[in-house]
């Protein structure tokens, strides 16, 4: 679909690849981890790629001329397109160079060691082309957490008796994703919790968070 962005309340405007590589398989990356999916399946198309040349507009729906940035540069493990450097570029009102990505279907999270998602299982974090365990550094707001992991995973509600922490495997060879999210159980995604930490590190100070979705 058309990629689009839009500041706080304000109105969702496209994003225009103003060049030929203005727009990278990175910067698609990052536009897909922060809708919630691991990455891409393909790298990023414009607009007359997609559409006949007659009708893009239509063919997009599109209902602005005005552009939320373009010129993007991402690294690719940015957690938002916003954190990536970035400008507001010059591009045609003909949305020709509109961006046009595609993601994988897979979400961002996932439980460890389960068959299905209805059971009890080790949260689990797709970051930097690597599925990690998550080490949880806030223990006050699990239920929290837990309950905006089963939302993003589309399972409704957690069974909040499930939800516990156990120490990290001081023996293992894994990474962890550290972070101190603090969520309020309302937020769409995990990403989305406030936080201060968010980073690979080889060890574990934490704890795990072990969770069931109710389905």
């Amino acid at each position: 679909g058309r990629l689009e962005g839009r500041k706080v309340d304000g109105p969702w405007r496209p994003i225009c690849a103003a060049h030929e590589n203005s727009f990278s398989a990175e910067d698609v990356d990052v536009a897909c981890y922060q809708l919630g999916f691991v990455g891409r399946t393909e790298t990023n198309r414009k607009a007359w790629e997609v559409c006949s040349e007659s009708d893009i507009a239509d063919c997009l729906e599109s209902k602005s001329d005005d552009y939320w940035m373009g010129d993007i540069n991402c690294k690719g493990t940015e957690l938002f397109l916003s954190n990536c450097p970035h400008k507001k570029s010059e591009c045609s009102n003909a949305h020709k160079n509109d961006v046009v990505i595609t993601c994988s279907e897979t979400l961002q999270v996932a439980l460890k060691d389960t068959m299905s998602h209805d059971e009890l299982g080790v949260l689990l974090y797709y970051y930097n082309q690597t599925w990690t365990e998550v080490c949880l550094q806030n223990h006050n707001t699990i239920n929290n957490t837990g309950k905006v992991v089963c939302r993003q995973l589309g399972l409704g509600v957690p069974d909040y008796r499930s939800i516990t922490v156990q120490p990290a495997d001081i023996n293992s060879e894994s990474q962890y994703l550290v972070t101190d999210a603090q969520c309020t159980g309302d937020e769409e995604a995990l990403r989305l919790c406030k936080h201060t930490t968010w980073q690979i590190s080889e060890t574990c100070n934490g704890n795990l968070l072990r969770v069931k979705c109710q389905g």
